[in-house]
């Protein structure tokens, strides 16, 4: 494809013109563009036009990870709350209470004894239910 010299960005302009049009696809120029590019300049670029840090993006990652832990269902979990936990092993299901937290790793008490580690993806938060006044 033949593109007219039109000024001193005659290669910009051409590939802007092309994608405005439809004949060429932003995403493929943008990725031609980055693997193009050497990391610095795009780290250049990601700074200047896009105000991305990375050492912002592990602040934010280290505060996602200090938010907590959740049950399969996205429900964050603390120590003191009850829980069902599924033996993968036998699939039976237990109701304890989570006694302490280790990094993703759950420590629940069971009510009727015993205790096991888990990962927060193993349980189920259960709520607390008021049983309704009778009458």
């Amino acid at each position: 494809m033949k593109i007219e010299k039109l000024d001193t960005r005659t290669y910009t302009c051409g590939l802007l013109e092309l994608a405005e049009q439809g004949v060429i696809d932003w995403e493929a120029i943008a990725r031609s563009a980055l693997a193009y590019m050497s990391e610095d300049e795009v780290e250049d670029m990601a700074r200047c036009d896009f105000d991305l840090d990375a050492d912002e993006e592990d602040e934010e990652d280290e505060e996602e990870e200090e938010e907590g832990i959740c049950d399969k269902e996205g429900t964050p979990l603390d120590e003191g709350d009850d829980v069902a936990w599924t033996d993968p092993e036998t699939g039976e299901v237990r109701e304890g209470t989570i006694d302490k937290i280790n990094g993703e790793v759950l420590t629940i008490d069971f009510a009727d004894g015993g205790e096991v580690e888990a990962f927060g993806g193993e349980c189920k938060y259960i709520p607390l239910t008021i049983p309704e006044k009778v009458g």
